[in-house]
């Protein structure tokens, strides 16, 4: 999955209530950066984008991602607002602080959630 803007133990939570491996933008370092960043956004199962700071890149990538069909998931912190015009069609979890915030991904995330078959059961 690509998350937008998150990282550290945040990462680690995503994962484990995923059980999918992350991408971070900041975890590229192709030559092209941008075309790696977009290829990763086009091929992802899903993208959560954290829309706290209406970081400008942030929104171009969800909207790449939901231009490609990959499943798109809003989180933001303060109060509920509308997300940009072309991201509209999704909702946009908020949380006020990181207990909130540690439910809300649980929340949205949980129907991702992969799991490992073992073959010798």
């Amino acid at each position: 999955s690509e998350i937008a803007r998150l990282g550290g133990p945040l990462r680690h939570l995503i994962e484990r209530i995923t059980g999918m491996a992350t991408v971070i933008g900041t975890d590229i370092h192709d030559q092209d950066t941008p075309s790696a960043i977009m290829k990763k956004i086009c091929s992802a199962f899903l993208v959560l984008a954290d829309l706290t700071d209406d970081n400008l890149n942030t929104c171009i990538e969800a909207g790449m991602a939901l231009a490609a069909g990959t499943n798109v998931e809003l989180i933001a912190r303060g109060r509920m607002r509308s997300p940009p015009f072309m991201l509209r069609s999704l909702q946009m979890a908020t949380f006020e602080d990181e207990v909130e915030r540690i439910a809300t991904l649980h929340r949205i995330l949980r129907p991702y959630r992969r799991r490992v078959i073992n073959a010798e059961l």
